[in-house]
C-alpha cells in the first residue's frame, strides 16, 4: 500500500507539473494572439491611413492635369490667334507697295518673338502633363498593391480610382477670323498703307 501510495503521489505530482506547464503555454499562445489582434489592428489603420493619403493625393494631381490641359488649350487657342495675325500682317506687307518698313518689321519680329514663347510655354505644359500623369499611374499602382497586401477581413470602403490615361491634347481646328481680329487687321492695313504714302 505505501508503494501504491508513492506510485500515486508520484503521478499526481507528475499531472500537476503537466496542468501547470499546460496553463503557461496556454497563456502564451493567448498573449501571442492577442498580440498579433493589436498588430493586425494597427497594420489595418496604417493601411487606411495610406489609401486615404494616396487618394487625396491623387485627386489633386488629376486636378492640377485637368488645369493643365485647360491651359494648354487655352495658350494653342492664343497660338492659332497669333498664327492668323501674323499671317494677315505678311499678306497685308508683300500686297502694299514699297519697302517693308521699320514698324511692320518690328511688329512682325514682336509678334514672332511672343508666338515662340508661347509654343515654348505650351511645350513646358505638355511635358509637366505628361509627368503629372506618370506619376498618378505610379501612385494608383501603389494604391492597387496595398489593397492587395492589406489582410483578407480588412475591406477598404473606397474604390481604388482608375489608372488616369495620359490626356490626349488634340490641335484646335483652324478657326474663321472673328470680327476683332478683322477689325485689327484693317486697322493695321490702314496704318500702313498710310506710312507707305
Amino acid at each position: 500500500l505505501q508503494k501504491e501510495n508513492e506510485d500515486l503521489r508520484k503521478k499526481i505530482a507528475a499531472n500537476i507539473n503537466l496542468i501547470t506547464r499546460s496553463e503557461e503555454i496556454l497563456k502564451s499562445v493567448v498573449a501571442e494572439k492577442e498580440k498579433l489582434k493589436v498588430e493586425k489592428e494597427e497594420a489595418v489603420t496604417e493601411i487606411s491611413i495610406k489609401v486615404n493619403e494616396l487618394q487625396v493625393e491623387n485627386s489633386e494631381l488629376s486636378n492640377k492635369v485637368k488645369s493643365m490641359i485647360k491651359l494648354l488649350l487655352e495658350k494653342d487657342e492664343e497660338i492659332q490667334a497669333k498664327d492668323s495675325l501674323m499671317s494677315d500682317l505678311q499678306k497685308t506687307r508683300f500686297s502694299t507697295s514699297g519697302p517693308t518698313t521699320p514698324l511692320n518689321s518690328a511688329l512682325v519680329e514682336e509678334l514672332q518673338s511672343d508666338l515662340n514663347r508661347r509654343k515654348s510655354n505650351a511645350t513646358n505644359l505638355e511635358s509637366k502633363i505628361s509627368e503629372l500623369s506618370e506619376e498618378i499611374n505610379s501612385l494608383n499602382k501603389q494604391l492597387i498593391e496595398k489593397m492587395k497586401n492589406e489582410p483578407a477581413d480588412f475591406v477598404i470602403q473606397a474604390e481604388p480610382p482608375k489608372p488616369l490615361e495620359p490626356p490626349v491634347i488634340k490641335p484646335l481646328p483652324p478657326e474663321p477670323s472673328s470680327s476683332p481680329l478683322e477689325a485689327l487687321c484693317k486697322d493695321l492695313q490702314s496704318d500702313l498703307t498710310k506710312y507707305n504714302r
